[in-house]
């Protein structure tokens, strides 16, 4: 914030605003040998992270390289996959279409969906019960040619593989009764995130930009794979086993990155995922920017529990690893990302240094 000076001149006060100088920008600590110690603890290939409070990104740093066997050292500036945190994204980007009337929490899948061949058992699961993983939808967790036979079998463009997936996920039967118990699916924040783009008459990385990334200012946010053969300078995704980290095949893009956008495909740096955490403490502090209240206090109920003072939001898959927390009561807010799978214990060993600031 900007600091005011007072000056006093013949019994009446003159309140000046300084001019703000590099003296008077807050000091970012660098959090470099931090995460370095994680990094060997925890023998990762690489890690960044950045802690908040408020609005103001106070510290953050890097360590580790992007790909094992190079020199490239991981930068603040890397973007990495950050999985189901993609989940919290979602959610709030539906809740902007349900302010704006495009859709309710109480819409069906047979309302929003009404060229779908749906199996009964779906046709009255509500958008609330696909966010909150209660309308029995299977989990799609874990996916291989032996387990999801069906995603080598799709064809045409991404959108079009969506769309036959979800298709394919309606005629399963449900993992349990639809409104009876909550079972984590990555297919039911697909399905959500199908909707929201029908809806919004967009594709859902489109709905992502309008509704998220441009009010939030998460100018690197972005979607899939963040390394490239058109954007080699970035951190490789690596795969945990007895062995140690073993860098992903180059160019590889895994289903979790296109089939299932919006339960976990979003990539950003660790400062920006700390800005989305930042929204995430203001609203948990009674500052929704972006929602109505009545919407604001339904997705809260929602996802209860997601803004508990401490407790990371994870996202993971077999390559790659990231995390956000906040902590309300110290208006302070933490992310840390990692490109290697299976890190959930050092992401947890952040936040608990994080919440010390």
């Amino acid at each position: 914030m900007h600091r005011r000076t007072f000056l006093t001149y013949a019994g009446s006060t003159v309140a000046v605003l300084a001019a703000r100088t590099p003296a008077d920008e807050p000091a970012i600590k660098d959090l470099a040998d931090q995460l370095e110690a994680i990094r060997k603890e925890h023998v990762l290939p690489g890690i960044a992270a950045a802690v908040a409070r408020g609005k103001e990104v106070i510290a953050e740093g890097a360590a580790g390289v992007r790909r094992l066997g190079g020199e490239d050292k991981i930068r603040p500036s890397d973007r990495f996959l950050v999985g189901s945190c993609t989940k919290r994204m979602t959610g709030l980007a539906i809740c902007r279409l349900i302010d704006k009337g495009r859709l309710t929490f109480e819409t069906t899948l047979a309302e929003a969906l009404p060229d779908f061949q749906i199996r009964d058992d779906y046709k009255p699961v509500t958008i609330v019960q696909l966010l909150s993983f209660t309308g029995g939808i299977q989990p799609y967790t874990m996916m291989s040619p032996q387990r999801t036979p069906i995603i080598g079998q799709l064809k045409g463009t991404l959108a079009e593989r969506r769309e036959q997936l979800l298709r394919h996920v309606l005629q399963e039967e449900p993992i349990a009764k639809p409104g009876t118990e909550r079972n984590y699916s990555n297919a039911s924040y697909a399905l959500a995130a199908l909707i929201a783009a029908r809806k919004a008459g967009q594709e859902f990385e489109d709905v992502l930009r309008d509704e998220l990334f441009k009010p939030l200012n998460l100018k690197t946010a972005g979607f899939g794979n963040p390394r490239t053969k058109e954007h080699p300078d970035e951190p490789s995704p690596h795969l945990k086993s007895a062995n140690g980290y073993e860098a992903e095949p180059e160019g590889r893009s895994g289903p979790a990155e296109g089939l299932f956008l919006g339960a976990g495909g979003v990539h950003c740096t660790a400062r920006d995922l700390v800005r989305f955490a930042c929204y995430e403490l203001a609203a948990a502090n009674g500052h929704d920017e972006l929602l109505q209240a009545n919407t604001a206090a339904r997705w809260q109920e929602i996802s209860a529990g997601a803004r508990a003072e401490g407790r990371p939001i994870f996202g993971g898959t077999q390559a790659l690893t990231a995390a956000f927390a906040i902590w309300p009561s110290k208006n302070l807010a933490a992310a840390a990302t990692i490109n290697g799978g299976g890190a959930m214990d050092a992401c947890r060993a952040f936040m608990n240094r994080a919440s010390e600031y």
